[in-house]
């Protein structure tokens, strides 16, 4: 039989089978496993519209340098200009629409029996109605095992017809017999794609990618490809599959619903190769293959499977919850799963304390550094689960209040990703990626965040729905998990969003209440986008007495808005709703970190640094000056920081014994600008007495910071390491968060000793020079404050959240 004479007793088939009674049947069937699959087919909607099928025919005209005719607005504005503007001429740049010839092709042999066939089942829906709803409906489709079957001609609309002729008895039905005829099915879907007009042409084989005859499938797949055919096997399943060895382009995905993410990835990166996802050990896989969902019969009809195919799937979700030891394997291709985070900053003039604190958590959470203490989170992830390849993309908005003289209220910095210029840096790629792109993004990215400065904003209020809204709107969003932090000390326009008593004693400035309902909107409008996008935000607010009532007015609109889009989606997927208490919706897209405390009704947030410092004999002269030099830039720093307020010192000095300098704690302002020397011997353990005195002191609003340094060594570091344990285990019982420093000064300081009195909680600072430990100094009172909790925070959220997608929802 010819493939012309095939195609003819198909075209008669349909003209037959349209007045069968089943049709409308099987149309019930086939809408039915669309709606259960809804959610899958938006999101492969979105990847084929990006990556696989973009517009390949440009519909409208623009002006340009050159081109076949004049562009009237273009001569216009040049006459005008008197010439200086050039683009005269009139191209089709512009708009867009797709012309594109598809052929599915699946797999229906015995080796496709049971669970590989349920896959491509629902692969088939999720791609057929995908193409569908983007205008591309004809396409042509063919089955294949012992016999080459064609269902649907790639010049006929995707009809009831169709759906019939694919679920009519015995169309798909594994049999006895073990050749897969996948050779022909190739060269007769090449066949069909070469009578089309469109340049473009494209053919998906949904198989296990066994075949009886590798040789003629090998030369149907050059021939296909010679032809300018794109040809992607895909195998979709638990079971083994082999596609990565007979297709060129493949990839291979454990479950269906992960099928946007693979298409995303082959044509996000270089072409020549893909990624397949294994799934756990071979004792779990073969777990899954005993469970009842995986056995699958050839007496089951394919109207059986699509009724039951998202059940099934279910089960196999809630099973693998259960596993956590999964694993993303790569075939040929880097297939990293990608973490968007954006670091939206409030530059305003009342965050000139914290901000200095916030550019570098930023660094250290995006960067990271070389130390095992200092990787960033895509480092830890990696460290967590070695083999897999996690790709950072970071953007960078800085916003301000748009009540501001010459203030420009918001600015995304540009980045670039895979040289394209965008919302995003790519800052962390698999090992395929050039290091010079590598370096210019970190470089770039590191340039921008230095640049932020806190400058205007006039009232304490600021317009922070506006930068939310922008991020939301973002095109370029393609994370397997998205974050956006947001760090600001004030809450938007709008007394509904203020405290009471902020807004008794004026401090909120702009507290009108017709700006709440404005404030309000575009807060809904805002995390509409970004829920819809699955973007979840941290709000890291630098003064939570100013921000509480807004973060539970957030909070509130984020339940409201959140549970009418899952209402919607499962609507629109045809499951019944299932209700979620507002606290879980709540804590699903918005979560407050508070990074630093401050006294109620202040604006600024203070710390309580206690400085335990050596003055024995080895520290007389020169380290002592070198020491007063460090401990005068350490106030100077916190003093330029926060303009004089905020913070309380404690000052404890030691050699055999210690004494407490001055009030047990005072203001910043007040602390002594010289230190009186004594000289002795050197006891590390009534220093900490004395530290942990003062730190019983601090004020429930202030953040406690030792500081202890030393030159020498003393035989009860272990009694002051444990004084250290204590001082944690006292402040965690509080929920009050304590940094330790301790310096070794000097080549003589015994530094495994020091390193202990710090604790694993602590860090360990080495400074052999005086210039070494100015530098120190400067440094922690640059990083002081809770805000060093923040890569805890939000590093571990992230790294649990990326985690979770990994073992669970990316599969």
């Amino acid at each position: 039989i010819t493939v012309d004479s095939e195609i003819h007793c198909t075209e008669e088939f349909l003209k037959k089978i349209s007045l069968w009674d089943s049709t409308n049947d099987a149309q019930r069937i086939w809408i039915g496993a669309s709606k259960k699959l809804r959610s899958t087919i938006n999101e492969l909607v979105s990847a084929f519209e990006d990556f696989v099928f973009p517009f390949n025919i440009h519909t409208r005209r623009k002006p340009d340098f050159k081109g076949s005719q004049f562009h009237l607005q273009g001569l216009m504005k040049a006459e005008i200009t008197d010439f200086t503007y050039k683009k005269i001429y009139s191209t089709k740049s512009a708009g867009g629409m797709r012309d594109y010839s598809v052929c599915i092709l699946v797999d229906v042999s015995q080796s496709m029996d049971g669970h590989l066939l349920h896959s491509a089942l629902e692969s088939l829906v999720l791609i057929a109605e995908s193409l569908v709803e983007m205008k591309l409906g004809e396409f042509g489709l063919i089955l294949f095992g012992s016999n080459v079957q064609l269902i649907k001609d790639a010049s006929q609309v995707w009809s009831k017809e169709h759906i019939l002729s694919l679920l009519a008895p015995g169309r798909i039905q594994c049999t006895d017999h073990t050749s897969t005829r996948d050779g022909e099915a190739i060269k007769l879907g090449s066949y069909i794609l070469q009578k089309t007009s469109s340049k473009l042409k494209k053919m998906i084989v949904l198989t296990d990618g066994f075949s009886s005859n590798g040789k003629e499938t090998l030369l149907s797949l050059k021939r296909a490809r010679d032809a300018g055919i794109d040809v992607i096997g895909v195998g979709v399943g638990m079971c083994k599959t082999n596609v990565q060895d007979l297709y060129h382009n493949w990839i291979s995905a454990a479950l269906p619903r992960a099928l946007p993410s693979a298409f995303r990835e082959l044509y996000s990166t270089d072409r020549d190769s893909m990624a397949f996802i294994q799934v756990g050990s071979n004792k779990e896989i073969n777990t899954w293959r005993k469970a009842e969902m995986l056995k699958g019969t050839p007496s089951e009809s394919v109207a059986s499977i699509l009724r039951d195919s998202t059940d099934r799937f279910d089960e196999l979700q809630s099973l693998m919850k259960d596993c956590r030891e999964l694993s993303l394997v790569r075939g040929n291709c880097p297939g990293a799963i990608i973490v968007d985070l954006v670091f939206v900053v409030d530059c305003t003039g009342s965050m000139k304390p914290m901000l200095s604190k916030i550019k570098s958590d930023i660094h250290s959470i995006a960067i990271g550094g070389n130390t095992k203490e200092s990787m960033s989170i895509i480092q830890r992830v990696e460290e967590k689960f070695p083999g897999n390849k996690i790709q950072m993309r970071c953007g960078l908005v800085e916003f301000r209040d748009t009540c501001g003289d010459d203030i420009v209220p918001l600015k995304v910095h540009e980045g670039r990703d895979a040289g394209v210029a965008g919302n995003f840096f790519n800052l962390a790629y698999d090992s395929e990626t050039k290091t010079e792109e590598v370096a210019g993004q970190r470089a770039a990215f590191e340039e921008a965040l230095q640049t932020l400065q806190a400058h205007g904003g006039g009232d304490l209020a600021e317009d922070l729905p506006v930068p939310l809204l922008r991020i939301g709107n973002w095109m370029d969003w393609k994370g397997q998990a998205r974050f956006v932090l947001l760090f600001t000390d004030a809450p938007p326009h709008g007394s509904d969003f203020h405290s009471q008593d902020f807004i008794a004693k004026g401090i909120m400035g702009d507290s009108a209440a017709e700006r709440s309902a404005k404030t309000t909107k575009e807060f809904e409008t805002a995390f509409n986008a970004l829920i819809s996008k699955n973007v979840k935000t941290f709000l890291c607010t630098c003064n939570n007495h100013a921000t509480d009532t807004m973060f539970k007015r957030m909070q509130r609109i984020v339940v409201k808005i959140g549970t009418e889009i899952e209402k919607f989606k499962a609507t629109a997927e045809g499951r019944p709703e299932r209700a979620r208490p507002s606290k879980e919706i709540a804590e699903d897209y918005l979560k407050e970190i508070r990074i630093f405390q401050v006294p109620s009704g202040s604006t600024v947030p203070g710390m309580h640094v206690i400085f335990i410092l050596d003055d024995s004999g080895s520290m007389s002269g020169s380290p002592w000056n070198d020491l007063t030099l460090a401990y005068k830039a350490f106030l100077r720093k916190r003093v330029s920081d926060q303009g004089g307020q905020g913070d309380m010192v404690s000052i404890v000095i030691f050699n055999s014994s210690s004494r407490i300098v001055g009030p047990i704690i005072q203001p910043i302002k007040n602390a002594p600008k010289h230190l009186d020397y004594n000289g002795g011997g050197t006891c590390f353990l009534p220093a900490m007495l004395d530290g942990e005195k003062c730190l019983n002191e601090t004020p429930l609003n202030k953040c406690p910071v030792v500081v202890f340094m030393s030159d020498g060594e003393s035989d009860d570091y272990e009694q002051a390491a444990d004084v250290s344990l204590r001082m944690f285990a006292n402040c965690d019982a509080k929920n009050v968060s304590l940094q330790i420093h301790t310096i070794a000064f000097g080549s003589g300081a015994k530094r495994d000793a020091l390193k202990k009195v710090a604790t694993r909680r602590g860090k360990f600072h080495n400074a052999p020079t005086g210039f070494d430990l100015q530098e120190t100094f400067k440094v922690i009172a640059a990083n002081a404050g809770p805000s060093d909790t923040i890569f805890k925070e939000v590093g571990s959220r992230i790294a649990e959240a990326v985690t979770d997608k990994l073992t669970i929802e990316y599969f």
